[in-house]
């Protein structure tokens, strides 16, 4: 059929949004982390981000995630508690729709006519099967830039498997350098590699939409998770092709670098980390340890020397820091040129006076669970700063607002579409999300 070139208006809260990115519309079918890192930090940079789910189909991380158990409460339904869904979709409205019916996926085209940006993170299949593909949608907005990001990209003979943080990070190459010497490749434990894919989608999104409004003209951005990874594993790469010369797991020691390593520090599972990154620094730690007896040892001179006897110089470290709280210990290594700092815990970091001072904790008040700490904008904007304008949307809680104010339909076609579950603000059904 054919759409016309722009509905109803804005979003009413749209006049008063601020930021670099404002003016920027966005529809976000993404889930889990990786996807919804791309759109919370348009969103975080002033991005007006529709996040889109299906009542049957929920984003799995309302259902907390792969660290969290969430339990029912009288306060509200289970999937509104998840602490990670809620740091991760703020700044954005929530729309339901069952793309499985015809109706659902009609109601999207029509959103797209007036989107900048499409945001997916399916298997390639899925976006093929609800007819949703790239080329058919661009048909109705040739502006439009999508951002998929498959575990394993959109073309290859893995671009069917699905895949998030585990196994993907294996995958990419960085576990076989994560862990003990002459030990097993260990998983990093935060699905860090979901968050670094999504960051680097984010730079491919942004040159893409600098592009459409130069031109005109939009286009697909495929991101597979896995490449994004082991773009950092360059070095290992060229060593190898040069030297035929595998990298070993080595722990927190560094082959350039000694002493370095992670030391317990006073209170009950607290640590601090230290490293000597080159002659000055290790005369430094000398100094701060009171360690004239290292400083006068010929066999220390050299980084060579020192890592030959990193297990020495460890255990004396951790007998001066045992004796010390991270924070203090850190300060003190840190005065005289020594790089070191606190392990910290989440708990840590809303008591963290640096963190304060730059007023990166914010505390953002939602429906259900009530005003919770939340990280600001790690990177501070002189004229457009970013901020939280709004907390993570409850299932459905915008459906009226954005199709009323966009699309402009009558409240009976909005009820006709929520008696047919093509939207709706309660889970639908028991179904598993499709992936």
């Amino acid at each position: 059929m054919d759409y016309p070139t722009s509905f109803a208006g804005l979003l009413s809260e749209e006049a008063r949004e601020t930021g670099a990115l404002s003016g920027l519309r966005v529809l976000d079918l993404t889930k889990f982390w990786a996807g919804p890192a791309v759109t919370e930090a348009l969103g975080n940079m002033g991005a007006q981000v529709v996040k889109v789910e299906a009542a049957h189909a929920l984003d799995p991380w309302r259902l907390g995630g792969a660290r969290q158990t969430v339990e029912s409460s009288e306060d509200g339904p289970t999937y509104e508690f998840s602490s990670i869904f809620n740091a991760v979709n703020r700044n954005k409205y929530g729309l339901t729709l069952d793309l499985s019916q015809p109706r659902g996926r009609e109601i999207l085209r029509q959103l797209l006519v007036t989107t900048d940006l499409l945001a997916e993170n399916y298997a390639p299949r899925v976006m093929t099967k609800f007819g949703l593909g790239y080329e058919s949608l661009r048909q109705i907005n040739p502006r439009l830039v999508m951002i998929s990001l498959p575990a394993f990209g959109s073309t290859g003979p893995w671009r069917d498997y699905v895949g998030f943080a585990y196994p993907t990070e294996q995958a990419a190459g960085f576990p076989h350098f994560t862990g003990y010497t002459d030990g097993e490749p260990m998983l990093w434990g935060c699905a860090a590699g979901d968050a670094i894919a999504g960051m680097l989608g984010l730079v491919g999104v942004l040159a893409a939409i600098n592009w459409a409004r130069e031109t005109g003209e939009g286009q697909h951005v495929d991101v597979s998770q896995v490449e994004a990874l082991s773009t950092f594993l360059g070095p290992s790469m060229i060593d190898y092709s040069w030297h035929r010369r595998s990298w070993p797991r080595c722990g927190n020691a560094d082959p350039a670098r000694a002493p370095q390593g992670c030391y317990p520090t006073v209170g009950n599972d607290t640590w601090m980390v230290a490293s000597a990154e080159d002659d000055e620094q290790w005369r430094a730690l000398c100094r701060v340890l009171d360690r004239g007896d290292w400083l006068g040892r010929t066999d220390l001179v050299s980084v060579a020397g020192r890592s030959a006897a990193r297990a020495e110089l460890d255990a004396g470290i951790a007998l001066w820091t045992s004796s010390r709280e991270a924070r203090t210990a850190s300060e003190e290594l840190q005065g005289a040129g020594v790089a070191a700092a606190p392990v910290m815990g989440g708990y840590d970091l809303l008591a963290d006076p640096h963190l304060a001072a730059r007023s990166f904790i914010e505390w953002i008040n939602r429906e259900h669970v009530g005003t919770l700490a939340h990280t600001g904008m790690w990177a501070k904007f002189s004229r457009t700063p970013g901020t939280i304008r709004r907390p993570a949307p409850t299932l459905g809680q915008h459906n009226r607002q954005i199709l009323t104010e966009l699309l402009g339909l009558s409240s009976a076609d909005l009820a006709e579409m929520e008696s047919n579950g093509v939207i709706s603000t309660q889970v639908a059904s028991s179904r598993s999300p499709l992936r």
